[in-house]
């Protein structure tokens, strides 16, 4: 018999209406480079996370971050020394690094990375986790992100389910399904946030530490189309 474990129990907004408002979409963001110029359009005043994210979402760019991997490694101490205006990708990420030197960021595979120089071992064993096929319908970025948790739990937690729905605006942007062979999970994470007009996802990597039936999705994925701006303030700490 299957063991299945309640994550979250949340109304799936998207499937309820039947229809989606957005069309397809697929990859409609501009490839980002070290070159690319991006707008700050206010000054960093909050956890380089926050801030962060606030700047992903402005400028549609892909973005990946580790959170807390380590007790001596967390994104969330640090404060961005950014000011209003225009600045490259380059210089966004020397930022990163000069507040968090413990942290590296690059482009990879299209995404903005932002990632400890440093993982522990259980989180890389997680984004090195190989699914011989992940497979999704279209919807909303969220929706992909979910399909990949079950994916990884039938490889980590075999003959265990999950009963989880995830919330998604009515406004969310639907992108391309995936159909993909013999890829890591970071590297299907970073497939999904690259589609449309754009996305981000957040690993928590104190969740996966101990990956049994009742652990949580130790990431959250968000499309930048949709979503309410505000939703970044409630991205907090909570290891």
């Amino acid at each position: 018999m299957k063991r299945y474990s309640a994550v979250l129990i949340l109304s799936v907004l998207f499937q309820q209406t039947g229809s989606l408002p957005f069309p397809i979409a697929r990859g409609n963001h501009p490839e980002v480079t070290d070159d690319t110029i991006i707008r700050i359009s206010e000054a960093p005043a909050h956890s380089a996370l926050h801030d962060l994210l606030v700047i992903a979402f402005d400028n549609h760019i892909p973005l990946g971050i580790t959170v807390g991997d380590t007790r001596d490694t967390d994104i969330c101490g640090a404060s961005l020394k950014l000011q209003r205006g225009t600045v490259t990708v380059a210089e966004l990420i020397a930022a990163i690094e000069a507040a968090e030197p413990r942290y590296r960021a690059a482009i990879e595979n299209g995404v903005l990375a932002v990632i400890p120089t440093t993982l522990s071992d259980a989180t890389a064993q997680f984004f090195n986790t190989r699914l011989a096929h992940f497979q999704s319908a279209s919807g909303p970025h969220q929706f992909l992100g979910l399909a990949l948790w079950r994916s990884v739990r039938s490889v980590l937690s075999p003959g265990e389910g999950d009963n989880v729905v995830h919330p998604v605006a009515l406004s969310a942007e639907t992108v391309q399904g995936m159909d993909v062979k013999s890829e890591t999970v970071r590297a299907i994470l970073d497939m999904i946030v690259d589609e449309g007009n754009g996305g981000t996802w957040i690993l928590n990597a104190s969740q996966i530490k101990i990956l049994s039936g009742d652990t949580p999705m130790p990431y959250e994925v968000y499309g930048y189309v949709g979503e309410d701006r505000s939703f970044l303030s409630n991205q907090v700490c909570s290891h």
